[in-house]
């Protein structure tokens, strides 16, 4: 947040380039929980990894979302709300921007990028160990076929512990953090996840009740005869 206050962008324009660099980039990641998930649906015919990256070029909102992200941020302009939260931000002064910026530390870039990268790489290898991919003999699956067959649920535990384990290595020895404050952080992130694990309670509480309906069957047939 201090650097976009100094850079003059204001939480509302950063909690819209946040959300448009989750979401759709997420759905379109071959390497995801979420392509896992979509890939287990997928019981007969054809792998399911590769049936979901033949559909990455027909997933319109995720295509266009990223892209209109990108127009904005390159353009420079803004519309609607937004543009009323930007203006009024720069009309404010820079001074408490400042005493911010001098909290910071001797955090650099890398300490934000390197456990991102880390953790997608756990997790992983996390997903292709619950697949098979690790095991010996007869077993043993290729890579595609251990991330289709993975348990996304214990893979993504596993290599979040491998990714925070080695993010405390990095940072601990070069004193960017105290041990007490990476501790603090723990369960600050277990709170911060309350509200989507709620997200994703409700979601599939709505998917067993619309399969209990045949919803599916419903909307199938409908396409089905006027497509």
């Amino acid at each position: 947040k201090p650097v976009t206050k100094k850079f003059g962008v204001s939480k509302e324009k950063l909690s819209y380039l946040i959300d448009s660099t989750a979401a759709p980039i997420c759905i379109i990641a071959p390497i995801s929980s979420w392509a896992a998930a979509v890939a287990g649906f997928v019981t007969e015919g054809e792998n399911g990894i590769s049936l979901f990256c033949k559909a990455i070029p027909f997933n319109f909102y995720a295509l266009f979302t990223i892209l209109m992200m990108i127009v904005i941020v390159r353009m420079n302009f803004d519309y609607g709300p937004m543009k009323k939260f930007e203006m009024a931000l720069k009309m404010a002064t820079a001074d408490k921007d400042e005493e911010e910026l001098s909290k910071i530390g001797n955090g650099k870039s890398i300490d934000l990028v390197f456990p991102i990268i880390v953790l997608i790489c756990m997790c992983t290898i996390g997903m292709i160990y619950t697949g098979g991919f690790f095991a010996s003999g007869e077993e043993k699956t290729s890579f595609v076929d251990a991330f289709a067959g993975s348990d996304a649920s214990v893979g993504l535990v596993i290599g979040s512990m491998g990714a925070l384990l080695l993010t405390l290595a990095f940072y601990l020895p070069r004193r960017v953090l105290t041990l007490k404050e990476c501790m603090q952080c723990v369960p600050e992130g277990f709170k911060n996840m309350v509200a989507p694990i709620l997200i994703l309670t409700l979601a599939w509480t709505l998917k067993a009740m619309t399969d209990s309906l045949g919803a599916a069957e419903y909307i199938a047939g409908i396409v089905e005869n006027s497509a």
